[in-house]
């Protein structure tokens, strides 16, 4: 193989290869635009329409072989879709061009849209919550008292019958059920029934909606981009359920960020939510980040600058963050051979092993690939694809 066949998507490092190791391989070849994918559904906790459009990533595309959990995209629901960026399209072939470059692993979008929600909406606006809206909030510990003073006058901002609060565990619940199964349609067959990397990015009620997805799920929802979330609502109760986090099927990944010109009480309220995080035992820069962007606002402009560092923070390979493409054959993980895999012999020199790593990536690219370009799935195959 020469030149594109390995300049797409991320490279991947493995330590000192060693008798048994399995290194398994998907490798990509020339198809740099992805596909979007609508699933629509009758939401009955909210009891409208709600579509989800899935962002489906080129690489998933072109190699549909099968591969375990762990090696699938992860999947991450933005809410209040309708808001602040008018040019989805163009902000979506940015960041495909950042997986097919390798800056970022294949990740789906999926963006959330309700029936009768637009980007003026607000009376209407879901607001996923936990709990219903109330106004007092009787005694507040000292950390959040800050908080607390603030609701006084905030509350009335989110006065309002249709906002569907106290709706966050059912109706993340049925979004996973209903739409999850069918984006994995979409994508290669996996070879185990691993726990999926799914989460939500929001901004504002959206972040604090992203929040409820990740700590009343735990079980489904591992992912969360906060972006300038709204923990302030009802005196600060998001900070009660902070312990979920350690319940995740996997361990959690938390990106938080906020504009330094949103003022005193947004700063204050996601860097101590970011303290929080800590306190429960995730790792600043590997399971939680935080980012204070200077100057920003809460203006659309403003935040759209801010998603990319967010998503290479959560997805960017210069992290050491990607899933481990080498498993032993010998071990519990019960990797199997097939037209995607390649077992390495033994080599105690580490010149070898990577001389052997590099053959073995080379013939599983060639056999891979090939594979992949007689069975690719496109629009124009009669699936359900969506353009």
């Amino acid at each position: 193989p020469q030149g594109k066949v390995v300049q797409t998507g991320a490279f991947h490092r493995t330590s000192k290869l060693k008798k048994h190791n399995v290194v398994e391989l998907w490798p990509t070849f020339c198809q740099y635009e992805g596909a979007t994918y609508t699933a629509a559904f009758h939401s009955k906790t909210l009891d409208t329409g709600a579509k989800v459009r899935f962002r489906l990533p080129a690489a998933s595309l072109e190699n549909p072989l099968p591969r375990p959990t762990r090696l699938m995209p992860p999947i991450i629901f933005r809410l209040n879709s309708e808001w602040y960026w008018p040019n989805e399209d163009d902000n979506n072939k940015v960041w495909q061009e950042l997986m097919t470059s390798g800056r970022m692993e294949n990740v789906v979008m999926a963006e959330l849209y309700i029936h009768g929600v637009h980007h003026d909406s607000w009376d209407n606006q879901p607001i996923y919550t936990p709990g219903k809206l109330r106004k007092e909030c009787k005694q507040c510990p000292p950390d959040l008292e800050f908080i607390c003073q603030s609701w006084k006058h905030s509350y009335l901002e989110y006065a309002g019958p249709d906002h569907h609060y106290g709706v966050a565990k059912p109706f993340f619940k049925e979004l996973y059920e209903k739409s999850i199964p069918l984006v994995l349609g979409q994508l290669p067959p996996r070879t185990d029934v691993g726990t999926l990397r799914v989460g939500a990015w929001g901004y504002c009620i959206g972040g604090l909606g992203a929040w409820s997805a990740l700590t009343t799920n735990p079980e489904l929802f591992n992912l969360a981009y906060l972006g300038s979330p709204a923990v302030d609502f009802n005196c600060g109760d998001a900070f009660k359920s902070i312990k979920a986090v350690r319940e995740t099927a996997l361990k959690p990944k938390i990106y938080i960020d906020c504009g330094a010109a949103e003022g005193e009480l947004m700063n204050n309220q996601t860097m101590l939510l970011f303290q929080k995080l800590q306190h429960q035992g995730l790792v600043e820069s590997r399971d939680v980040f935080y980012h204070r962007a200077p100057f920003g606002t809460h203006q659309g402009n403003s935040l759209l600058r801010r998603s990319t560092e967010g998503l290479l923070a959560l997805f960017g390979t210069d992290h050491e963050s990607l899933p481990d493409i080498v498993t032993d054959s010998h071990g519990g993980g019960g990797a199997n051979l097939s037209l995607s895999t390649v077992e390495v012999g033994t080599s105690d020199s580490p010149q070898m092993a990577s001389a052997v790593a590099l053959l073995a990536g080379l013939a599983g690219a060639f056999v891979a690939g090939r594979w992949s370009v007689g069975s690719q799935r496109n629009a124009g195959s009669g699936g359900p694809l969506l353009g």
